[in-house]
Formats: C-alpha cells, sequence, structure tokens
C-alpha cells in the first residue's frame, strides 16, 4: 500500500513538474506573442538577406537553402529552423548573415543555419590544391 502511494505521489510530481517547465503536450503550449525585439530581429534578418542577395547574386545559392530561409521569416522568425549551407558560397552567406546579425545584438541562437560542419560541400571549382 505505501509503494502504491508513493508511486502515485512521484508521479504526480512529475507530471505537474513537467506541465511547469514547457513538457506538456503540444495542444497545451501557449504560442505568445513576439516582442518588439523579436520583431527586430526578424526585420534585420530580412533586410540583411535581402541586401547579402543582391550583393552576391541570387544564383549563387540553392533554391532549398532560400527557401528554408524565406519560411523562417515567414513564421516571424520564431520557429526554431535548420537551414544548411551545402557549398562554399551558401557557407560564407550565412557567414556573412551571421555576423550582421551578431553585430546588431542577435545572438547566434537566433540565427537558423544549422547543421554539421561535414556537410558543406565546395564544387570543383571552389576547391583549392
Amino acid at each position: 500500500m505505501k509503494r502504491t502511494i508513493g508511486c502515485a505521489l512521484l508521479a504526480s510530481i512529475l507530471a505537474a513538474s513537467c506541465l511547469n517547465s514547457g513538457f506538456a503536450a503540444p495542444n497545451q503550449l501557449r504560442v505568445e506573442k513576439p516582442d518588439a525585439w523579436s520583431r527586430e530581429k526578424c526585420r534585420l534578418f530580412r533586410q540583411f538577406k535581402e541586401a547579402a542577395l543582391a550583393k552576391m547574386g541570387r544564383d549563387t545559392l540553392g533554391d532549398a537553402f532560400v527557401k528554408a530561409q524565406d519560411a523562417f521569416i515567414a513564421q516571424g522568425c520564431l520557429v526554431r529552423a535548420s537551414v544548411c549551407p551545402q557549398t562554399a558560397k551558401e557557407l560564407a552567406y550565412a557567414d556573412l548573415l551571421s555576423l550582421e546579425m551578431i553585430n546588431a545584438g542577435a545572438t547566434g541562437s537566433f540565427l537558423p543555419f544549422s547543421c554539421a560542419p561535414a556537410t558543406v560541400r565546395q564544387s570543383a571549382s571552389e576547391r583549392t590544391p
């Protein structure tokens, strides 16, 4: 009997702590309205993205790479994204945007660029002997 009460008590404590820490079921999670700084970061990201595309040329980046950023922006830059540079030019572009965003005050955790370094590929013309 004591063991049953102990297990029930432990289960109740764990359930309560999960609910309080955000580990609730997806339909129970609250979506909060973005604050002014979140909106500003997204505006800056969009601005820096357009400037970098104009500077580097849209045709130097893959469609999937650009579309993933567009999806990040369309969601208000609030949903965690994984935009992975696949070429040296995409990596240079991601580095440029990252530096501009960090110089503007954003943290690295805001940025959508993410993947293992081994996945960055270079075209034959970009490789150095």
